[in-house]
């Protein structure tokens, strides 16, 4: 009778690559606690201390996205040719220098060219690195691996009220620095643990044995449009504009989320816990994305993601009303929670994985142009009426109008059969 030793399979050993989602997903969560949940907090510290306008803040920000926009294709080239790794850790020394830098302003250039700092270590780590590595790590689980990593910044949303305690308890200097020492102190050592592919561990995308997945060839980590063939296509254009129009809302929103609360006559613990939920809220959309974002057209996905935001902006212009906050904080986590890691998802099925990060550098180049107006606009309409109101409704009257201009991309060419059964083959 045969041992139960010699039965049994062997155990199959834990994939390395759901060690490098958690590791990303934390780095996404602590930067975008630190330094995107904390820049609201420091806009309003920071116009107390000094005096200056919403509109002279905001700039800050544009000129953050301005840089970004030169920055972000420069940042995809690097990712291909030094590693996702590598920039990483520059990206994460760099952010943590511009925020110790940040807390010793006394002017506001001094406070524009800290802001310039933070926001280049932020593009170098942040978006196309993390999402490029976890690109080659995953291909018939690509989706559920980038939604957990864009699980990071809500579940970072739920640790904003403790943010708001340490800039009201320390003052905004000594906030600003420990976010920054502990930046470092935090995101370095854990940066080392990441490898750019599965292959420098001697391993195959999603764990599977060199002969597994060949249902998914053509999709592997070589294969794709190249940077120019991407340019050259209608869909590349089409969904990088529409998705930055989308992110006009966002960053509108954060920068003036707490302004704007308090304006409307909230206190201060009250709009802390109001930014918290909301950052929360895009939970609703990155769970049921991690669970069935496979298995559901990425078209159909954006557009009811976009329509979803552009709805929540116009009721978070009205906080005056419970409801309508409620219904806010809803549509605005349901939207934005799926179009950020569908924007990955979007451009690998599109223009495949052989120069992925470089093409997204581009892609994210009309997000960031589009997300330079809404902050501007939100401070000047603010400087003007005293509220946000008029603003918020305009921008997201416009994100809802573009929404249906998705259908204009045609069919993807690079998704994975195997992920998504309920493709009919050609």
């Amino acid at each position: 009778m045969p041992s139960a030793t010699t039965t049994a399979s062997p155990r199959k050993k834990f994939f390395y690559g759901w060690y490098i989602v958690g590791i990303t997903s934390f780095l996404m969560m602590y930067l975008s606690t630190a330094v995107i949940y904390g820049y609201s907090f420091s806009f309003v510290e920071m116009r107390k201390t000094f005096g200056w306008s919403a509109t002279a803040m905001s700039a800050a920000f544009a000129f953050q996205r301005i840089q970004g926009a030169f920055i972000s294709p420069i940042t995809g080239m690097l990712v291909d040719r030094l590693g996702p790794k590598r920039m990483i850790f520059i990206g994460i020394t760099i952010t943590s220098v511009g925020l110790v830098l940040m807390s010793r302003v006394q002017a506001l250039w001094h406070f524009y060219m800290t802001s310039l700092i933070v926001a280049l270590g932020m593009s170098l780590a942040f978006n196309v690195p993390m999402s490029t590595v976890l690109v080659r790590w995953f291909k018939r689980k690509r989706s559920r691996a980038l939604g957990l990593l864009m699980i990071g910044p809500p579940i970072g949303g739920l640790f904003v009220p403790i943010v708001g305690a340490i800039y009201s308890a320390w003052g905004w200097r000594d906030a600003l620095l420990a976010f920054g020492v502990s930046t470092a102190a935090i995101g370095l050592p854990l940066t080392l643990l990441i490898h750019n592919s599965p292959e420098e561990r001697g391993l195959m995308p999603d764990g599977d044995a060199p002969d597994e997945g060949k249902e998914g060839e053509g999709q592997g980590t070589a294969l794709g449009m190249t940077v120019r063939e991407a340019l050259r296509s209608r869909a590349f254009w089409t969904i990088s504009i529409i998705l930055s129009i989308e992110g006009m809302a966002l960053n509108g929103i954060v920068v003036h989320q707490v302004q704007h609360l308090r304006s409307e006559g909230f206190g201060e613990g009250t709009a802390a816990a109001t930014v918290s939920i909301l950052a929360t809220s895009y939970l609703c959309g990155r769970i049921p994305f991690t669970l069935f974002g496979d298995r559901v057209s990425g078209q159909v996905l954006a557009i009811v993601s976009v329509i979803s935001a552009g709805s929540g902006m116009i009721f978070f212009g009205f906080p005056g009303h419970l409801w309508s906050i409620g219904l806010a904080i809803a549509l605005l986590g349901l939207g934005h929670g799926v179009i950020t890691p569908l924007r990955s998802i979007i451009a690998v099925d599109f223009f495949g994985t052989k120069a992925f990060a470089s093409i997204m550098g581009i892609f994210e180049v009309p997000f960031i142009i589009g997300a330079i107006f809404g902050p501007l606009t939100l401070g000047v309409v603010f400087d003007w009426r005293g509220d946000y109101t008029l603003g918020m409704v305009l921008l997201g009257s416009v994100i809802i109008i573009a929404a249906p201009f998705l259908l204009m991309t045609g069919k993807p060419k690079y998704g994975v059969p195997s992920a998504r059964p309920k493709t009919k083959p050609s």
